[in-house]
Formats: C-alpha cells, sequence, structure tokens
C-alpha cells in the first residue's frame, strides 16, 4: 500500500507539474510576444520620424543652398559674361558665348556632384550611426527579457519545488503514522 500510496502521489505531483509549468509557459509566451510586438512598433515609429526629420531638413538645406548658390551664380555669371562681352564684342562675340556656356555649364555640373557626393556621404553616416543605435537598442531588450524569463521560471521552478516537499512531507507523514498503528495493534 506504501509503494501504491507514492506512485500515486507522485502521479499527482508530476501531473501538477506538468499542468502548471505549461499553463506558466503559455502565459510568459504571450507576454513575450507581446511586448515584443510593442517594441517593435516603437521602433518602427522611432525610425519613421527620425527619417522624416532627416529628409525633411535635407531638402530643407538643399533647396536654400541651391537658391543661393543659383542667385550667386547668376550674379557672379553675368557679372563675368557682361566684362567679357564688353571687352571683346567687337572681335569674337560667337566664341565668348559658347565658351562661357560651356564653362558655366561644366562649373554648375562639377559643383552639383560634389554636393551630391558630400551629401551622400553624410547620410551614410547618419544611417549607420541609427543603424548601430538600433541594434544596441535590440540587444538591450533581448538581454531584459531573458532575465526577465530566467526569474519567472526560476520562481516557479521553486514554488513547484516547495509544494513537492509538503505533499512528500504529508505522505511520509501519513505512512508513518499508519505504520505506528499497525505497529500498535499487533
Amino acid at each position: 500500500q506504501y509503494l501504491s500510496t507514492k506512485r500515486a502521489s507522485v502521479v499527482v505531483q508530476s501531473s501538477w507539474r506538468g499542468h502548471h509549468l505549461r499553463r506558466l509557459f503559455m502565459i510568459q509566451n504571450k507576454a513575450a510576444i507581446s511586448i515584443q510586438r510593442i517594441w517593435r512598433l516603437h521602433q518602427a515609429k522611432l525610425i519613421l520620424h527620425a527619417c522624416t526629420q532627416a529628409s525633411t531638413k535635407i531638402q530643407s538645406v538643399w533647396r536654400a543652398f541651391a537658391q543661393k548658390r543659383a542667385f550667386t551664380r547668376q550674379r557672379s555669371s553675368a557679372t563675368l559674361i557682361q566684362a567679357l562681352t564688353r571687352g571683346r564684342i567687337a572681335r569674337q562675340i560667337g566664341e565668348m558665348d559658347h565658351a562661357a556656356t560651356c564653362l558655366q555649364r561644366a562649373w554648375r555640373g562639377h559643383c552639383a556632384r560634389a554636393r551630391i557626393e558630400k551629401l551622400k556621404k553624410k547620410e551614410k553616416r547618419r544611417e549607420a550611426i541609427r543603424r548601430r543605435k538600433v541594434e544596441k537598442e535590440t540587444k538591450m531588450a533581448i538581454v531584459i527579457q531573458s532575465r526577465w524569463r530566467c526569474y519567472v521560471l526560476r520562481k516557479a521552478f521553486l514554488s513547484s519545488l516547495r509544494s513537492a516537499i509538503v505533499l512528500q512531507h504529508w505522505s511520509r507523514r501519513i505512512v508513518t503514522v499508519a505504520s505506528l498503528e499497525r505497529q500498535v495493534k499487533s
């Protein structure tokens, strides 16, 4: 009878632990998924906000720069063309027009390419910094989640262990009382 009682208590304990751990795992899994979903949404919003601000700033700076550059170029080009044209109007009016147009086109192309290259390099640096920040935050979130799961599982295990000890204590007590009663009767 002792063995059957012991087997029965082991079965009860095993079933209870299994049920309890499955239930706990489902709750933790849902919580982790919820946390991850909220965190990813938050990260996406931050990145979208940063990208929107960056693109707005780039557009604003580019427009101001382009207008200022265009005005400065136009003014200096007009002054240059007027001076050259006045000086050589009688001799080389056709050649000077062509030369000025070629120079302006080449200079504008060169300046535009140089500025675009600078902007591309600047944006690549910003993107690298942004990417490192996102990776760092992701790693921190993973560490937090890992430590939280460890804490919750340790807590559940200790609770199950305490329950098992209590069940063993009572089963031993019952067996001891039963054996003492048999000894008293005999």
